[in-house]
C-alpha cells in the first residue's frame, strides 16, 4: 500500500518486462485497462503506481550470469555438498537430490562449501515457492508456482533443483520507483543444482 507520491517516473531498461497484475482490494470500479502505462527510452511513466492504492507489477529481465549452485562432493555419511556463486546469501535452500531425497541448510553462503542435512519435515519446493507468494495476490501465487513447475512434481520435487530464498541483490529484484520506502524484498530462486567440473571431467 502506497503513501501520497510526488511522482511516478522511474528508469526501467527497455528490455525489461513489465506488466501490472490486478491486486484484489481496490476499487478500480472496472478502469484496470484505462490506466495510463507508458513506456518509451528506458524510462516507466504514467499510472504503474498510484497514490493510496495497494497494486503489484511483474517485472522479468533476462540477464546473462555465470551465478549457479554446484554439488562439488558427498560427506563421509553421505550428504551432498554444495556451493553457490550467486551473489546473495541463500535462506531456507532445499535441496532434491537423484533419489528423490529432501536436502536442506539453513544458509548458503556464497564461495563456501556447506553440507547439507536431510530434511525432517515435509516441506516439497512446490509448497515452500507457495508460502513465499502468499502474502501476495493470487495472481502472484500462481506466478510463483509456475516458476518452479519444471522444477518439481505435486508431490516432491524433480531430482536435481532447489529453491531458496534471499534478499535484494544485484540480480533481483529489478528496481522501480525509488521513492517509494521499500520496507522488505523477498527474492525467490530456483534451478538445477549443476555439477562441479573438475580436469575436464564432471563430478558423479
Amino acid at each position: 500500500m502506497t503513501g501520497l507520491l510526488a511522482g511516478s517516473s522511474f528508469a526501467l531498461p527497455d528490455d525489461t518486462l513489465c506488466t501490472e497484475l490486478p491486486v484484489g482490494g481496490n476499487n478500480n470500479n472496472g478502469a484496470f485497462d484505462q490506466r495510463k502505462l507508458v513506456r518509451a527510452g528506458g524510462r516507466a511513466e504514467g499510472e504503474w503506481f498510484r497514490s493510496r492504492a495497494r497494486q503489484g507489477q511483474h517485472l522479468r529481465r533476462l540477464v546473462p550470469t555465470r551465478a549457479r549452485v554446484e554439488f562439488v562432493g558427498l560427506d563421509a555419511g553421505g550428504a551432498p555438498i554444495v556451493q553457490s556463486s550467486v551473489g546473495a546469501l541463500l535462506h531456507k535452500f532445499r535441496y532434491v537430490d537423484s533419489a528423490g531425497i529432501t536436502w536442506v541448510a539453513n544458509d548458503v553462503l556464497p564461495g563456501v562449501r556447506v553440507t547439507l542435512r536431510r530434511a525432517t519435515d515435509e516441506i516439497t519446493i512446490e509448497r515452500q515457492a507457495s508460502a513465499f507468494a502468499a502474502a501476495g495476490s493470487p495472481l502472484f501465487l500462481h506466478l510463483a508456482r509456475a516458476a518452479v513447475t519444471e522444477a518439481t512434481t505435486w508431490d516432491g520435487g524433480t531430482p536435481g533443483h532447489f529453491v531458496a530464498l534471499a534478499d535484494a541483490s544485484d540480480l533481483a529484484p529489478i528496481p522501480t520507483l525509488s521513492s517509494i520506502r521499500w520496507t522488505n524484498s523477498r527474492v525467490l530462486y530456483t534451478g538445477a543444482v549443476e555439477h562441479a567440473v573438475t580436469s575436464g571431467k564432471e563430478a558423479p
